[in-house]
């Protein structure tokens, strides 16, 4: 899906606003009354997260290459479906495919408390079944 569509079916002008980040990967940035916070769909890579009034918590690496195949360094990243090499064939991805995959916009919702809800979600392709044949969601 494409920003604009992101934009119009999942954002919020005041809270949630999807952009092309670095290295054209789609992105997510968050603002309530709590905290701002900027996400990549790609890999479901938290980049910035700023309490309000507080500064950036997370550090990013000035050498990330935020290009698709390459895993984003700093920020909260997911590793899925296991850590670190892959036990049994060092070809595999280091940490698992999730954090090279493009994740699905679910939903977004503000909540009554202020604070905001994004739910993305990735699910078993023909590519991550080379890499790990199980199903999930």
């Amino acid at each position: 899906m494409n920003i604009s569509a992101l934009n119009q079916q999942f954002g919020n002008n005041n809270h949630l606003i999807f952009f092309e980040g670095t290295g054209s990967l789609p992105c997510v940035k968050i603002k309530n009354a709590h905290a701002e916070c900027t996400l990549s769909l790609y890999g479901a890579h938290v980049l910035s997260f700023k309490p309000a009034g507080q500064p950036d918590l997370l550090w990013m690496s000035d050498t990330s290459a935020f290009e698709n195949g390459k895993a984003i360094r700093g920020g909260i990243p997911l590793c899925f479906p296991w850590f670190g090499p892959h036990e049994s064939d060092s070809s595999k991805p280091q940490h698992g495919f999730a954090r090279l995959s493009e994740w699905n916009v679910i939903s977004t919702q503000q909540l009554q408390d202020g604070s905001t809800e994004l739910v993305l979600m990735l699910k078993e392709n023909e590519e991550t079944m080379k890499l790990w044949p199980f199903l999930f969601e």
